[in-house]
């Protein structure tokens, strides 16, 4: 029973931190306010994620320009809603199908890389577009 415990504890442990696995090392991380919600990619190789390159929302001047509100993936795709300063939603889906050697860009910029797999910001209706094209097979209603 004790073992038991410690195996479902140990599921849970990162989230109980604010750490929230996406898959293909790609981390929901919650910070001790809602507008510090932001999704990197880990760049660590075991363990919980605590930081990471910065995903979703982008960078501008060295300041967030949004947070993460909804989150939604599947073994593919992740979608997200983030909340603009102006109080707007943009949508975004990130391709996690990519191999990405994070030595090999160790003591480079690797955002193009990146990069590449992000589309968005969108508008909800855009999304719909991009993600139908895509294939991405996330209800879009449940990130609403």
């Amino acid at each position: 029973m004790v073992t038991l415990f410690f195996i479902i504890l140990s599921y849970y442990w990162c989230d109980l931190w604010g750490s929230h696995n996406l898959g293909r090392k790609f981390v929901l991380l919650e910070g001790d306010k809602t507008e510090d919600r932001i999704i990197v990619y880990s760049t660590l190789k075991w363990g919980c994620c605590y930081t990471g390159i910065p995903i979703i929302p982008p960078k501008v001047n060295d300041k967030y320009t949004s947070h993460i509100d909804k989150v939604k993936s599947n073994q593919k795709f992740i979608i997200a809603r983030s909340v603009n300063r102006d109080g707007n939603f943009s949508y975004w889906i990130v391709n996690k199908e990519f191999e990405f050697d994070l030595e090999k860009w160790r003591d480079k910029n690797c955002d193009s890389v990146l990069q590449k797999n992000i589309y968005g910001p969108f508008k909800f209706d855009s999304l719909k577009k991009v993600s139908d094209s895509l294939k991405v097979n996330i209800s879009l209603t449940k990130i609403k």
